[in-house]
């Protein structure tokens, strides 16, 4: 009888549970498990991420979709706790193991199983009341935690522990450190030279200075952002703008956090907050740091645009740059009309205050090469070269135009993306089998230390470290198979969206920034291509597929 494949699973919920030494005690239960049942151990999985969210923890994703690939047999958890807080993914992910035939099973609880390893109606019983105890466990710390948070609120203090910038918050480290005294906790203090920079930014805002020219000057003089991040935005300038705070008006529970882990799949954070309504703020007082005027005088560019937007373009982002590879933005250019032609002198045919006539004209650039303009920041591409959009863009079309008519083209196009893409395929799969000898290697010898009473956490840190690199690997072998597959449906879905573009061929307005055929071409051809490569010695455009 063959031994049965294990996934050892360990999960903590914050980052400080992690450094409590919880991660090793259940991996050490674990083994002990897995040694008890003979098992091999195919992987460990370590994860630091809510019990409440099942989309949003890539730890549990990656074991279910090991045990779905037949790569293990079994996904072993230390208790209920640790698996999963939710009765609604409980059961989710217990549905999807047992479809293909699979077992969930827990260091302090045997559930009752039939001579094929199913559950049993028992079985399923205890899993059912372990899960809902797990379940209401969460439940009640939410509730205990946010009637805690509210109550301090009503007594004037603030519970948040992010102040917004320019402010200091009390907290209970403060009071014991000896910094602040008692009756200061949870209070606003204004902290210089913060404060100064958000009277400043309020002044610019209010003397009618657009929000991208704000951050583009704090970037240029290096001012540190509030979370540390690397340049000021847009989003973290609104985010000042539009708090109250600044004028005396702080409060908690103005807005509410709501978890939709469905987001995942368009590439968005599972939580995000709306306005809360009803009286369910509390105002809590705290120290102004802009006045009522100027206040006033920034709410009343409320909707009004947030600086000047590069039109968009039909190749914006998908042409890339032939040093960097980067990507390449479309921007408009002013220009005489009649160049340097007449100069000081009035050209023929031209009308008086012919000076002033301008035309303007439309180019592709770098991204990069042309970073300081927008962010502060150093060029990273030193390709400074600028090319005329609309030859460029007529190429493209010309090039589509001729995959539609002749589809063997398109397909002869896969083949060649295809061939590119199997000798990293081989690579990555040698790099998988010389991680599973060495694993063998180490699991052998970690035993040895756990059987002789000894520690093993040498060998912990080093399989941990081995399945990262794993994982690493796995997601970027299965990306290029996925690609690599070209299918009569892709070739279906490719030829679809090329006639979707054909439709808007002889549009006039195709080539006009932001006209409706060029952004429905562009939404199209963002679907269908993933990058242009455009290399101007050779004169040559080539275009790299999705599907």
């Amino acid at each position: 009888m063959t031994s049965p494949r294990f996934i050892l699973y360990t999960r903590v919920s914050t980052q400080a549970q992690d450094q409590n030494n919880s991660h090793p005690t259940q991996l050490a239960a674990l083994r002990m498990y897995a040694e008890k049942k003979n098992a091999d151990i195919v992987d460990i999985i370590r994860e630091t991420a809510s019990g409440g969210t099942y989309l949003g923890r890539p730890g549990i994703r990656t074991a279910l979709e090991l045990l779905e690939n037949d790569e293990a047999d079994v996904l072993a958890c230390y208790d209920f706790s640790r698996y999963s807080r939710d009765s609604k993914h409980q059961l989710a992910m217990l549905e999807r193991v047992e479809a293909i035939g699979k077992r969930i099973e827990f260091t302090t609880l045997e559930l009752s199983r039939d001579e094929n390893g199913e559950l049993t109606p028992e079985g399923h019983l205890i899993f059912g009341v372990m899960g809902s105890f797990a379940d209401h466990h969460r439940r009640k710390i939410k509730a205990d935690t946010t009637r805690g948070l509210r109550h301090a609120a009503e007594s004037g203090r603030q519970p948040r522990r992010k102040p917004p910038h320019g402010f200091h918050i009390v907290t209970r480290a403060d009071v014991l450190a000896g910094r602040y005294a008692a009756d200061l906790a949870g209070k606003y203090l204004i902290v210089e030279p913060a404060a100064s920079l958000v009277r400043e930014i309020f002044a610019l805002r209010a003397g009618g200075a657009s929000v991208h020219g704000i951050a583009r000057k704090l970037n240029e003089r290096g001012e540190p952002t509030p979370q540390k991040a690397k340049l000021w935005s847009v989003a973290t300038l609104m985010g000042i703008l539009e708090n109250e705070a600044y004028i005396g008006r702080a409060g908690y529970g103005k807005r509410r956090r709501i978890k939709d882990e469905s987001r995942l799949e368009r590439g968005l954070k599972t939580d995000f907050s709306v306005r809360n309504g009803g009286n369910k703020e509390i105002p809590i007082q705290c120290p102004r740091i802009i006045d009522e005027a100027t206040w006033n005088a920034v709410a009343a560019l409320e909707g009004a645009p947030l600086g000047d937007r590069v039109p968009r373009y039909l190749l914006s982002s998908l042409l890339r740059c032939p040093a960097c590879n980067g990507p390449m933005n479309g921007v408009p250019h002013k220009r005489s009309a009649y160049g340097y032609a007449g100069r000081g002198r009035r050209p023929k045919g031209a009308e008086p205050g012919w000076r002033n006539e301008r035309i303007i004209k439309h180019y592709y650039r770098c991204r990069e090469a042309h970073a300081y303009s927008t962010t502060g920041l150093p060029k990273t591409c030193r390709h400074c070269a600028i090319y005329e959009a609309n030859p460029l863009d007529l190429r493209v079309l010309a090039s589509l135009r001729q995959l539609l008519e002749t589809p063997h083209l398109l397909e002869a196009q896969f083949q060649v993306q295809e061939r590119k893409e199997l000798p990293r395929i081989g690579e990555l799969k040698h790099q998988l089998s010389a991680l599973a000898e060495e694993e063998g290697v180490l699991i052998e010898g970690q035993m040895r230390l756990i059987r002789a009473g000894a520690e093993s956490g040498v060998y912990d840190e080093q399989l941990v470290k081995l399945s990262r690199t794993r994982r690493i690997i796995r997601t970027e072998l299965e990306a290029l198979e996925k690609s690599n597959r070209s299918t009569p449906q892709s070739n279906r879905h490719a030829r679809q969206l090329l006639e979707d573009v054909g439709a808007y061929f002889d549009a006039p307005d195709i080539l006009e920034p932001q006209s409706e055929a060029m952004l429905a071409v562009r939404a199209a051809l963002r679907v269908l291509l993933e990058r242009i490569e455009f290399d101007p010695a050779a004169d040559t455009l080539k275009l790299i597929f999705r599907v």
